[in-house]
């Protein structure tokens, strides 16, 4: 990227970030209900771990970007 985001950009992406977040949250709620069901076939259940392991490997890296956009922005506020 030739120019740096403005502000107002990074502001919107990290809430944008917030908002997939929120999906991602949900999504491994539902997953973590399905984990409940007794008889769940072995091979469903092999899925629900790998799409919990997917879902958390998302949110770290979301929250990460987030702390990240929201470091940054802070620190050009002080200067």
């Amino acid at each position: 990227m030739d120019t740096p985001l403005g502000k107002e950009a990074l502001q919107e992406l990290e809430a944008g970030l917030g908002y997939l977040q929120r999906i991602i949250d949900r999504e491994a709620y539902v997953n973590d209900r399905m984990w409940l069901d007794i008889n769940l076939p072995e091979k469903e259940y092999e899925f629900c771990k790998a799409f919990a392991k997917d879902l958390a490997n998302t949110r770290e890296a979301l929250s990460s970007a987030r702390s990240t956009i929201r470091k940054y922005l802070k620190d050009t506020e002080e200067k």
